[in-house]
């Protein structure tokens, strides 16, 4: 489907456009290479899933389960993930149209999109069924992520404002320190340089 795609859009380009042969060769490679990755990328989410679906329900119906029951939910969640993936490169083929043949953009870095998207279907499908599994766990991490970032942000915060108030009075006190009769306010010893300058007497 991949190929035929980016194949269209390559003889629409070369219809509207001179282009090489070689540029037209490479863009045929990396589209059948970007359908064979997808391929591959929905066989091991079909093999992951399965093996996931069967150890969850061999481990929570224990002896009693059915086989028939275990077959009957491994084809439907199969059905649905592949349906799932299917639509997904579908939607990623429509935008590879309008973005190759509308924006004139490089057939590689779309062809690189659809693998990306690929993968990250593989990533959130087999993170939603781990998640899925360990719910509780999941759900105990996360309230004590919470609880330390909240601690964390509260003790920052009021660090943040002894060290904004300790800059505030370092500053108030270098001010008071040099403004003309009020340096005893922060100094015990009078500034005697105001005393003395108006006394001292230049030679000549």
């Amino acid at each position: 489907m991949i190929v035929v795609v980016v194949v269209a859009i390559e003889e629409e380009k070369e219809d509207n456009y001179t282009g090489s042969s070689i540029s037209s060769t490479l863009c045929r490679v990396v589209a059948a290479a970007a359908a064979v990755v997808v391929v591959v990328v929905i066989i091991i989410i079909v093999v992951v899933v399965v093996v996931v679906v069967v150890t969850v329900l061999k481990s929570s119906s224990g002896s009693d389960g059915s086989t028939l029951e275990v077959v009957v939910v491994v084809v439907v969640v199969v059905v649905v993930v592949v349906a799932v993936v299917v639509a997904v490169v579908l939607l990623v083929a429509v935008v590879l149209v309008v973005v190759v043949v509308v924006l004139e953009v490089v057939t590689v870095v779309a062809a690189a999109a659809i693998v990306v998207v690929a993968l990250v279907v593989v990533v959130v499908v087999v993170v939603v069924v781990v998640v899925v599994k360990v719910v509780v766990v999941v759900v105990k991490v996360v309230v004590v992520v919470v609880v330390v970032v909240v601690v964390v942000v509260v003790v920052v915060s009021y660090c943040c404002d002894l060290g904004t108030r300790a800059t505030a009075d370092t500053a108030r006190g270098a001010e008071l320190d040099t403004t003309p009769g009020e340096g005893h306010r922060r100094n015990d010893c009078p500034d005697l340089t105001q005393w003395l300058l108006p006394h001292v007497r230049t030679p000549g």
